[in-house]
């Protein structure tokens, strides 16, 4: 599926990127063939004006030639470059018939009758002459009394533009090879970043599947239970509930079960699409401990373990009091849970500067080095041992809670040496450094 979806990318990102190059390319290419001609265009419109200003008068100033109209008449023009053919000027009647060309004989009868095809142009135009390029004006010489020339008479300007067509020929083919060369680039580079991209949707698609099939393994148990208890129920119908108790009590605990397994999903999910928002309010901390200190001494000793709290007094922060409870809750049952008779528990809360900090240490069975950057992943259990009738989601909720009062959440544990898990919360401007050590 991701391989279909990265080269789906791929394609997509040279789609675009092919675009870009094309256009860009496109508009250099006109600009510069614009540029290109706006010179051409610029001296024939110069030529243009000097023949209007300088057009012939009448046929006495040249004397012997019996027609009234000279056999050549010495209009300006542009001087060739070396190699290059000259600017013409080519005199027509409205007929189509040729007065003259200057310089003579630079236009075979060809190349003329494809000339007078186009005096119609009113602006500059190209035409391919001879296989030359070449840049025309059409003139129009208005009708004068007593000019030489009759009237509707049309003087073409033609000018030799071989050197601009193929510098625009050459960057065409620069052109299509940049575009060929980049598509390959970009086809390239798309896949890698497809690639890229696609890693943090594959691991976050792994880590989904990963959870519900975690989740469905969870539920699967108790749901066992369940439906075996009912089932056992059913076969003596006549039984009386003292009699089944242990059997209502099974299904009891496993609905229990179950349904705390059901809120913690649904806390996460709606922690993730930021649908849980926090009721913020000054939380004294150390009244919030005081009073479940003596309900987990309580715990504590029915499972053989030593508690001490050791909690300053007027330890205050702004947060959401259900939240920071139930953060509270899931330290102390870690370390209830994970410590064996014999242990002990020691939780103290005081405020150093402007840091509150709450540590929770046992003396429990510890987790190893090597699992420690996972003890925050849904239903993540390194250690079988570690396995009790918990959903496996506290410390991933705790996590949550602790950042979404923008704290810091650390844990130090050795195997077989007991935890520590430390939470900073900031009370004033200043955000926590990463610098907190441990409390000894």
């Amino acid at each position: 599926m991701f391989q279909r979806v990265g080269l789906r990318l791929a394609m997509l990102n040279a789609v675009v990127f092919a675009i870009i190059l094309i256009a860009i390319s496109g508009v250099l290419y006109v600009f510069t063939k614009e540029r290109l001609y706006e010179k051409v265009d610029s001296s024939l419109q110069v030529t243009a004006q000097m023949i209007l200003r300088g057009t012939p008068r009448p046929f006495a100033h040249w004397p012997g030639t019996g027609t009234g109209i000279p056999p050549q008449l010495h209009f300006p023009f542009s001087r060739p470059h070396f190699g290059q053919l000259p600017t013409v000027l080519i005199a027509w009647t409205s007929t189509h018939h040729m007065l003259f060309q200057q310089p003579e004989n630079t236009f075979s009868a060809s190349g003329l009758q494809v000339l007078a095809n186009d005096l119609s142009q009113p602006r500059p135009f190209n035409q391919t002459v001879e296989n030359h390029q070449f840049r025309i004006l059409n003139v129009s010489i208005p009708g004068q009394s007593g000019s030489v020339l009759p009237s509707g008479v049309t003087v073409q300007i033609v000018r030799n533009i071989d050197d601009q067509t193929r510098e625009l020929h050459a960057l065409l083919l620069l052109i299509f090879f940049c575009i060929s060369a980049g598509l390959l680039a970009a086809v390239a580079a798309g896949w890698f970043l497809a690639q890229r991209a696609l890693i943090p949707i594959r691991q976050s698609w792994e880590k989904q599947q990963r959870f519900v099939s975690d989740a469905s393994h969870e539920l699967r148990t108790p749901l066992a239970v369940v439906q075996a208890q009912a089932q056992l129920l059913l076969r003596h119908p006549a039984h009386t509930i003292e009699q089944e108790a242990g059997g209502i009590s099974a299904i009891d605990k496993e609905a229990r079960r179950m349904n705390q397994l059901v809120a913690d999903l649904l806390t996460l999910a709606r922690a993730d699409s930021n649908q849980l928002e926090l009721s913020l309010q000054t939380v004294n901390l150390s009244e919030l401990l005081v009073g479940i200190q003596d309900l987990f001494h309580v715990l504590c000793e029915q499972k053989g373990l030593q508690t001490a709290f050791v909690i300053e007094p007027h330890v205050v922060l702004q947060g959401d009091e259900k939240r920071l409870h139930q953060l509270v809750w899931i330290l102390l049952d870690n370390a209830l849970k994970y410590t064996p008779p014999g242990g002990s528990v020691k939780v103290r809360c005081r405020k150093v500067e402007s840091i509150v900090e709450l540590t929770v240490s046992d003396t429990g069975i510890g987790i190893a080095k090597e699992d420690l950057p996972f003890i925050f992943d849904r239903f993540y259990r390194g250690d079988k041992a570690r396995s009790t009738d918990g959903t496996g989601l506290g410390l991933a909720i705790g996590k949550w809670i602790v950042d979404a009062h923008h704290g810091k959440f650390a844990v130090q544990s050795e195997v077989n040496q007991g935890t520590t898990s430390v939470v900073y919360f900031h009370v004033g401007k200043r955000f926590i450094s990463d610098e907190h050590h441990f409390a000894s």
